[in-house]
């Protein structure tokens, strides 16, 4: 069976990076935190999308995923648990990571930040 990898690849994409899965999501959420301040997050960039089939009240930008992504509370130790909530932003967030961990594995481009805030 191919793999997504191997259909890009016949596309003609190149420069593919499989990020595996990682066992600990403690350390997976660490490598994102630290990902993070070698990030540029346009606002502008966390708007309703126009879609016509699309209700707005279901879109749920990046940013917002990043700012209420958050972990499991155990009411009897009183205490966070190593396990995030499965909800909406979750799923955002699980992008980011595998973009930290990927870009931090493999390299990456040096960038700086825009002059225009265009997405």
């Amino acid at each position: 069976p191919k793999t997504l990898k191997d259909i890009l690849e016949k596309a003609g994409m190149q420069n593919i990076t499989v990020v595996p899965r990682t066992g600990d999501k403690s350390v997976a959420i660490q490598e994102s935190k630290l990902f993070l301040p070698k990030c540029y997050i346009s606002t502008s960039c966390d708007r309703q999308p126009d879609w016509s089939d699309e209700e707005p009240e279901d879109y749920k930008g990046g940013l917002l995923c990043l700012q209420n992504f958050r972990r499991k509370w155990d009411e009897k130790l009183g205490t966070w648990k190593n396990t995030p909530v499965h909800d909406w932003a979750q799923h955002g967030y699980d992008a980011f990571e595998t973009l930290a961990r990927g870009w931090g594995k493999h390299g990456g481009v040096n960038s700086v930040r825009p002059e225009n805030d265009y997405s």
